[in-house]
């Protein structure tokens, strides 16, 4: 009998969870509508262009090259967002605190939605054209780490309370952890394949802004 593909494993994976997605992408995506309806109840667009100046400064010096290769090489440019998004954004903001305590795996990616809200909220008429054409990305981007909370709070879980994880089953802490991460990788597949697909829509959707504004 063939085996299960990668990705029909990880679905498997979501399917058995799907009720914390659900909560998951549900808490997610509604702090981004209040974080953004708090900022347009204030009013201030001056500090949120601010903060946008401050994000896009901070990003250029971090990752030096990331914003160069949107204009210049775009196959480059989703190559650099991938590997940011993964390995910074998901990896190491999400998945290893995940690990180390499982509580801030949704934490940490909540306070990500929250300030994704009060960022791109459309305070103005050229923050709603930025947020127009950045909402695909946020959308996908948002997918990305929500598939990643699910996996990184049951790992956290797995070595914390091994019999929540596998209920019925007499696992020592360290085979329930060394069992989560094998099934957690499996998950993380379609994290990686979502945060690519991400990727690929937010170099096009630069490439055709910036054509936009040539036009």
């Amino acid at each position: 009998m063939r085996r299960p593909g990668l990705l029909h494993e990880g679905l498997s994976y979501y399917r058995e969870h799907y009720r914390y997605l659900l909560v998951v992408g549900a808490t997610y995506y509604g702090l981004i509508l209040l974080s953004a309806a708090v900022a347009m109840a204030v009013g201030n667009s001056d500090a949120q262009l601010a903060q946008i100046q401050a994000t896009k400064a901070a990003v250029s010096a971090a990752f030096p090259g990331l914003i160069e290769a949107y204009l210049t090489n775009p196959l480059l440019a989703v190559a650099y967002a991938f590997m940011v998004n993964f390995l910074y954004g998901t990896m190491l903001w999400i998945a290893l605190p995940g690990t180390v305590l499982f509580a801030l795996a949704p934490t940490l990616a909540f306070l990500r939605a929250f300030g994704w809200g009060g960022l791109f909220a459309p305070t103005t008429s050229v923050l709603a054209s930025a947020l127009a054409w950045s909402l695909p990305t946020m959308i996908l981007e948002g997918l990305g780490y929500i598939l990643a909370v699910i996996p990184s709070t049951y790992l956290g879980l797995s070595w914390l309370s091994p019999k929540t994880v596998f209920r019925g089953e007499a696992l020592t802490r360290k085979e329930a952890f060394k069992r989560e991460l094998v099934e957690s990788a499996r998950a993380y597949v379609w994290v990686a394949l979502v945060l690519l697909i991400a990727a690929v829509v937010e170099v096009t959707t630069a490439q055709l802004r910036l054509h936009t504004a040539l036009a």
